[in-house]
């Protein structure tokens, strides 16, 4: 497949670049949502060594100024003590509000650094270059930005869009195997939601980073995110369905203190709300078996030991939940899926019975 370009119809409209070899591009490609000025590339100590440099040589010959800021690689960056010293610094170091910040890496690369965007000077422009196939495919487009706090995931952040999102699927292919795997699970995500053909291509055969059709999949992922996004900027009803089994996943990471992935925890929640919605008659074994057999194909966890209530203890804090009822997703068919809220004594059996194999 030839590059794409989707464009993204929230309140601040902007283009997502798919495509090979756009790495070395990007400087030149920036200069047609801002003008030069100083921007400083944020990324983490895993990218940082393989793509900082040929990135701060296109940006630097596209006639900006560039600074770098590299925080430890993992989840434990996306916090008030690392945000405090990522603005400190770029004060200090003389970035101003007609400045931009590029967001060099995966998820929690992309999370902080529109969030602290999104707060330094009270807002300054950011992009997002995702070398992830979980930040291609999921968390470089929508807007979602935040950081951790002790009693729960992201719940502390702002819907803040990008001026742009540049996907080179070249930088893809030198993750490690278990991080793709958390982006292969967001994949999978989106054959459940939307997309059966996308469903049953993972199911043939595991995805891998060298995949002819990887584009293509990064592509159909982005397009309907988009259609989603666009629709409901703030999540106040159709976006919620991207949350297909984050609810469980949320807990399962913090009861990990992250040792369980994002990927594969969503992997483990996508498999519990499926059997737990065939024994509610929700939805049949049949869909509920074919979601599991997909997930083991890809080499992604089916289950979890966590104990059903201290599940539900964190759920509870969960940002998509109120007062008496949290709203999760239920997968109808494969292709369908739909948004259902319950009583906190209706989740926990919903965990019980998700634990459970099928």
């Amino acid at each position: 497949m030839s590059g794409t370009t989707v464009d993204v119809a929230t309140g601040h409209p902007y283009k997502v670049h798919i495509d090979h070899g756009l790495l070395d591009s990007i400087g030149q490609r920036l200069t047609e949502v801002h003008k030069p000025c100083t921007a400083v590339i944020l990324s983490d100590s895993t990218v940082a060594p393989l793509y900082l440099e040929r990135l701060k040589k296109s940006v630097t010959a596209a006639g900006f100024s560039v600074l770098e800021s590299v925080v430890p690689a993992g989840e434990e960056s996306k916090s008030f003590a690392v945000l405090e010293k990522l603005v400190n610094d770029w004060s200090l170091a003389g970035l101003h509000r007609d400045g931009l910040v590029i967001a060099l890496g995966g998820g929690v690369v992309g999370d902080l650094g529109g969030f602290a965007a999104s707060c330094y000077m009270r807002g300054i422009p950011f992009v997002q270059v995702p070398t992830t196939l979980l930040a291609a495919v999921d968390s470089s487009v929508g807007g979602k930005t935040a950081i951790d706090i002790a009693s729960g995931k992201n719940l502390v952040g702002a819907f803040y869009q990008p001026l742009a999102v540049y996907c080179d699927v070249d930088l893809i292919a030198t993750m490690a195997e278990a991080a793709f795997a958390d982006g292969v699970a967001e994949t999978i995500k989106y054959g459940v939601l939307h997309h059966p053909a996308l469903f049953a291509r993972l199911g043939e055969t595991a995805l891998v980073k060298d995949a002819a059709d990887l584009d293509e999949i990064v592509d159909i992922c982005v397009r309907y995110k988009n259609k989603i996004v666009s629709d409901d900027e703030f999540e106040k009803g159709s976006r919620q369905l991207l949350n297909l089994g984050h609810t469980f996943a949320h807990a399962i990471e913090h009861l990990s203190a992250f040792e369980t992935t994002h990927g594969h925890a969503v992997a483990i929640g996508l498999a519990m709300m499926a059997r737990a919605a065939a024994r509610k008659g929700w939805t049949t074994t049949d869909v509920a078996a074919q979601i599991e057999a997909v997930l083991a194909t890809n080499h992604l966890p089916t289950t979890t030991d966590y104990d059903a209530g201290a599940m539900c203890d964190v759920c509870r804090r969960d940002k998509k939940a109120a007062a008496d009822s949290i709203t999760i997703v239920v997968p109808e068919a494969i292709g369908r899926c739909v948004l259902k809220k319950v009583s906190y004594d209706d989740l926990l059996e919903l965990i019980k019975l998700g634990k459970e194999p099928l």
